[in-house]
Parts: C-alpha cells; sequence; structure tokens
C-alpha cells in the first residue's frame, strides 16, 4: 500500500490494527502512519459530515466554543489546517469573553 503522505511504495504493515479493526501501515520513508481506509472516499465523507454536524452547531449556538473546536477537528482532518488554527483561535477568544 502506498504512503498517501509522501507517496512512497516502502510501506510495512503493522501488527496492530485500528479499533474499528483497519489494516495499519507505516511509511518507511517519512514514518507516517495510515490505516487502509485513510483517503478512501468513505472516510473523507465521514469528515465532511463531522464538518457540517459542527457547523450546524455553531448556527445554532455560536458562543459555544466547544462547537468551533469541534469545527476545527473537522478541518483537521480535512487536512485544511490554516483555517482549523483561525477557528481554533476563534474558540479562545470566545473562553476569555466567557470568562470575563
Amino acid at each position: 500500500m502506498n504512503c498517501p503522505s509522501c507517496l512512497s511504495v516502502t510501506t510495512k504493515q503493522q501488527s496492530k490494527k485500528t479499533s474499528l479493526g483497519y489494516r495499519a501501515f507505516r511509511c518507511s520513508v517519512c514514518h507516517h502512519t495510515f490505516n487502509e481506509r485513510t483517503n478512501t472516499p468513505r472516510h473523507m465523507h465521514s469528515y465532511q459530515e463531522a464538518l457540517a454536524t459542527a457547523e450546524e452547531s455553531i448556527r445554532l449556538a455560536p458562543h459555544d466554543p466547544d462547537n468551533w473546536l469541534r469545527k476545527a477537528e473537522a478541518l483537521k482532518k480535512l487536512k485544511r489546517r490554516k483555517e482549523a488554527r483561525a477557528i481554533e483561535a476563534e474558540a479562545t477568544q470566545l473562553r476569555k469573553n466567557k470568562t470575563c
């Protein structure tokens, strides 16, 4: 199985499986760990669903920092890290405003 990070073909199957029973792999070049479901359409779909759920929660309760953090986590899984950092900053600001 090719590494989804560096596309190397030198990967090794790990002895342990994921909590859902998927085979786990490790890249010999970049040392990235991944499983057989990584970057598959169903895998990415579950993160898109999580993002949509978080956005709906934000729409209903925009002042709850936990909703913003859920959105940030979903963005990270979708490899949208720059957006995730901005959302985390928003959540931090909301927490500060909430305690004041």
